[in-house]
């Protein structure tokens, strides 16, 4: 009899320690790899089982699920919103390759005002955000430059 209640306690302990619970956590823009290949700019779901070995938190992944984004058929640059603004507004592209991008801010006479994209970036759809607080009130236009791809679109700041 005392064996069996020194097993079913030692079976408590057990049970009590080692407890774990399924979890699941979404993961994007970042990059997996097996040792052979990566993969990036993807969504991604990590399942798997979280252990709460004494203060922290250990996260056991079982499975990597690609959700997969599409990626843009072709190059686009989208009107700013909101558009009139004051003095915050975004500005959104899609990218179709490995590219050096380019989004500059002209005013209407064609002066450079501001570069708000100077890098080589994947493709995918970006976001950018003007805040034009030092800039005055009128008529600007926002260029994008990728490859071979340009495209003009005009934005009004009001004040």
């Amino acid at each position: 009899m005392k064996k069996l209640n020194i097993f079913l306690l030692l079976l408590t302990f057990i049970f009590i320690f080692q407890q774990k619970s399924y979890a699941q956590y979404n993961v994007t823009r970042s990059v997996f790899s097996n040792g052979v290949s990566s993969s990036s700019n993807n969504n991604y779901v990590l399942k798997g089982m979280v252990g709460n070995p004494l203060n922290s938190v250990i996260f056991f992944p079982t499975e990597i699920i690609n959700e997969g984004i599409t990626l843009p058929a072709e190059y686009k640059l989208y009107k700013n919103y909101p558009n009139p603004f004051n003095p915050v507004s975004n500005i959104e592209y899609d990218i179709t390759e490995n590219q050096n991008v380019k989004l500059e801010i002209y005013d209407i006479s064609g002066r450079l005002i501001e570069t708000l994209v100077n890098q080589t970036q994947e493709p995918g759809r970006y976001k950018v955000t003007w805040d034009a607080s030092g800039h005055a009130a009128g008529v600007y236009l926002y260029r994008i430059t990728a490859g071979q791809f340009t495209d003009v679109k005009k934005c009004i700041l009001l004040k």
